[in-house]
């Protein structure tokens, strides 16, 4: 019933009382987890009402409504306390920002950020520990992070590409750096003083080495 994401994200919660699912929108990291009995209530939060209504209806559509409640709010300004935090689908600047602004320190937080990646591990890290940082390909790549409570001292690798990526090298993670392998040289093919790229390049190849990938090979569509 649920996206490959959305199952993943709710796999990572650690069993708990009370999961805050931030910026829900339809609420389904937050009802797939009531399924899994990851958690035995739900504080959903939205700044969107409409959102939030489509949070509601399917709660009563699914008749849970005794273990959730629903809150129109910027992250989590209207919770006072859950024990879990899940923060999905934005983008990093955002997520950075309400974690910011949280007035209470979970056990866990679950974070998937759609862009700005390093910037989020590097604003994380002084502050938590990353239990988890994996990619997950559902027709597009995500990456899912756990964070429990203390700090981690990441390394530039893994600022760059996620703890689990690099210890696991699974399958998910081998086609992404292929995949941005071929995305990169493109643009370089178009903006040979680009250096930032070029040096991305390098951090990828050098990666591919370790994956057994041969990225210095990889064939761009157009060439």
């Amino acid at each position: 019933m649920y996206s490959k994401r959305i199952e993943s994200i709710a796999e990572v919660v650690s069993p708990c009382d009370t999961l805050a699912d931030i910026g829900c929108d339809h609420g389904f990291i937050g009802f797939c987890a009531l399924e899994k009995n990851k958690t035995k209530k739900v504080l959903f939060s939205d700044i969107s009402a409409p959102s939030l209504e489509k949070a509601k209806a399917y709660c009563l559509k699914n008749g849970c409504s005794e273990k959730c409640e629903f809150f129109v709010g910027n992250g989590t300004e209207k919770i006072a306390y859950a024990d879990c935090v899940v923060i999905a689908g934005m983008g990093g600047k955002e997520i950075i920002e309400i974690l910011e602004n949280m007035s209470f320190k979970p056990s866990q937080i679950v974070l998937q950020p759609m862009k700005n990646l390093p910037d989020v591990r590097k604003y994380v890290e002084q502050r938590y520990f990353v239990s988890f940082d994996k990619i997950v390909f559902d027709k597009k790549f995500y990456n899912i992070i756990s964070l429990t409570q203390g700090s981690d001292n990441l390394s530039d690798e893994e600022i760059l590409f996620g703890k689990n990526n690099l210890k696991e090298k699974h399958a998910d993670f081998k086609l992404f750096v292929e995949k941005e392998i071929s995305k990169t040289k493109k643009i370089l093919s178009g903006k040979t003083d680009n250096k930032d790229k070029k040096l991305y390049l390098m951090q990828l190849q050098k990666i591919a080495e370790v994956l057994n990938y041969d990225g210095t090979n990889a064939q761009i569509s157009g060439d």
